[in-house]
């Protein structure tokens, strides 16, 4: 998924459960313990990224322009260690400048830094980035959750937190294993983060677009065309802007060419 990550998630026990639609019944952040949700949430999104870890030493890009294990691993430490700069800024009552609108400077020049390093370093600074997000949540408190962070548009610490070290990396290991061929595998993560999506549907604007967009990226990488458009029509009828966002998506690469994808995801026209 595009490093802008427009939602910006993991759980393997939730798309064991099978997705929940928009009739079923969610459970709600506002029904939940919110603080240890969400710690539960990053240790399970950790989990997934030891794996890359596991890797970092051997792993090569499998096409050019792809990321390396230790690409993606070094672009979470990157993004953990801003956010906690901004929002502990914040929470201290300063108002640190606005966080970077050019994403895409901003990572190519880092990623260019981080490949002159070795592997193990990057790993040591991923884990150390992981155990410094933990402390920060452990460390909140429930006004300090809800507390508005200036961050990328989130309404809540909270929410932000979610995207940042959440949704946002677990769309990275998407694409990691697709373009590995492992594509059961991204299809899982994609559907579990609908799942998160949908269960947190009220902590962030953008999640309730996310359950249904997520839901497309898992049913286009299980070979499931027709209901991946379903599904990524009702995301884009909640939120237009996706549509040309969705165009260029590696892991939507067997949509391309129906004429229902192209529609949908056509750019705007000019001056409007």
């Amino acid at each position: 998924m595009s490093p802008v990550m427009w939602f910006s998630g993991t759980l393997r026990d939730s798309a064991k459960r099978g997705g929940a639609g928009d009739g079923d019944e969610a459970i709600h952040s506002s029904a939940v313990d919110l603080k240890n949700r969400l710690e539960q949430l990053l240790r399970q999104e950790f989990a997934h990224e030891e794996e890359l870890a596991r890797v970092a030493g051997s792993d090569t890009a499998p096409a050019p322009g792809a990321w390396r294990a230790t690409d993606h691993l070094a672009h979470f430490s990157l993004w953990r260690r801003l956010f906690l700069d901004h929002v502990r800024s914040v929470l201290a009552g300063a108002h640190p400048p606005a966080p970077s609108d050019d994403l895409d400077a901003l990572n190519d020049r880092q990623l260019a830094l981080d490949r002159q390093s070795p592997a193990p370093e990057l790993v040591a600074r991923w884990r150390r980035s992981s155990e410094a997000i933990l402390d920060f949540l452990q460390a909140c408190s429930k006004g300090e959750l809800d507390h508005p962070p200036d961050w990328y548009g989130a309404a809540t610490v909270g929410a932000a937190l979610v995207r940042n070290s959440y949704t946002h990396p677990c769309g990275h290991l998407v694409d990691f294993h697709f373009e590995r061929g492992r594509l059961e595998t991204a299809a899982g993560l994609a559907e579990e983060m609908a799942d998160v999506a949908h269960e947190l549907s009220d902590l962030d604007f953008r999640f309730p677009a996310g359950t249904h967009a997520f839901r497309g990226f898992a049913l286009a990488l299980r070979a499931r065309p027709d209901e991946a458009m379903e599904a990524l029509g009702r995301a884009v009828a909640l939120r237009p802007m996706l549509g040309p966002m969705l165009r260029d998506e590696a892991a939507l690469a067997s949509l391309r060419g129906r004429a229902d994808f192209e529609t949908m995801t056509a750019p705007p026209p000019k001056g409007t």
